[in-house]
């Protein structure tokens, strides 16, 4: 089993898709109208040797964002992690070591999860969507 595909709410549909294209690299592969809101939305994708990942942002009114409230996107060496973290700061991104909007800890965090531990970094998108960058430690 695999994900199709995520949709995400933004704001903004052009601005969004310059923030995923200038931090991860990902490329715009179709427009369409969203049946939901009849709006203009765009379809991204990721595609590496061993995965593919595709999204859909689509603008919603301001009651529905953000939506989806988190994105993890992990990332598979040390070194693709450093270099994201890099483009972000060369992006201004305010990169957050906490999930918590509000969270005055700046740069990289540590978390744990089925006795893996992960580097991990949060910026927000410009919809407001919480984005998780995370590489696993090797042990």
């Amino acid at each position: 089993m695999r994900v199709n595909h995520l949709i995400i709410g933004c704001r903004n549909a052009r601005e969004s898709v310059s923030f995923y294209q200038d931090l991860f690299g990902f490329e715009v592969i179709s427009e369409f109208v969203d049946s939901g809101t009849g709006a203009a939305g765009f379809a991204l994708a990721l595609t590496r040797e061993d995965s593919e990942l595709e999204f859909l942002l689509v603008p919603f009114g301001e009651a529905r964002l953000p939506s989806p409230q988190h994105i993890a996107l992990e990332v598979e060496t040390t070194e693709k992690f450093e270099k994201l973290l890099s483009r972000a700061n060369e992006l201004k991104l305010k990169t957050r070591a906490e999930p918590s909007l509000k969270s005055e800890k700046m740069g990289v965090g540590n978390l744990s999860i089925n006795g893996f531990t992960y580097q991990i970094f949060y910026v927000l998108d410009p919809g407001g969507v919480n984005v998780e960058v995370m590489v696993r430690e090797s042990k």
